[in-house]
């Protein structure tokens, strides 16, 4: 069921019932929906998701793969609240392996899981298998979560989304000049 935002205690907001959500640990329904709209404007072809709790978030994305007419999206939790959700391969496991196991390059990757040290060992485990121009989308970055602060020891691009969690997107550095460099080496 989905109603006002439940989480209050970001001090950069200031009308945080203005967004929506299902409930207090599933992400804003505006973040999916920009997730959404992320994967329909980049069109990645492998999309890894970590804490798929209820699945509101991968249904999301799922619905945008279909949009595109192609892509895969993987998700993990180890204890998660859905069973199967149309579109996505559920993984019954830590994000951390998830990723481990995929063997192509992520294009997009939503981190929304665990403690601070599980996220951080996503996040270093997903920039290693991150194509050029791929994206980490990180949830839980306001500055009231233990998790704000994380993407201090990212070395790259960086945008705060300012949401009643916070959400962080990151993108390494050299992306755009190793992606002029190829294009110029192939004229």
């Amino acid at each position: 069921m989905v109603k006002p935002e439940v989480t209050t205690d970001n001090p950069l907001i200031a009308h945080p019932e203005r967004w929506r959500c299902e409930d207090e640990d599933a992400a804003e329904i505006e973040v999916s929906e920009f997730l959404y709209a992320l994967v329909v404007l980049l069109k990645p072809r492998i999309i890894v998701e970590t804490g798929t709790y209820t699945g509101q978030t991968t249904r999301y994305l799922a619905r945008a793969i279909q949009q595109n007419g192609f892509g895969k999206l993987f998700t993990a939790d180890p204890h998660p609240r859905c069973r199967a959700i149309a579109g996505a391969e559920l993984f019954i496991g830590t994000g951390e392996d998830l990723i481990a196991s995929i063997s192509e390059p992520i294009e997009l990757a939503f981190i929304d899981s665990g403690n601070l040290e599980t996220r951080r060992q996503e996040i270093y485990c997903a920039l290693n298998k991150l194509s050029p121009f791929g994206i980490i989308a990180l949830h839980d970055t306001a500055p009231q979560h233990i998790y704000g602060g994380i993407e201090r020891d990212f070395d790259g691009q960086i945008i705060y989304c300012n949401t009643p969690r916070g959400l962080t997107l990151l993108q390494k550095h050299g992306s755009l000049k190793s992606r002029a460099l190829s294009l110029r080496a192939n004229d």
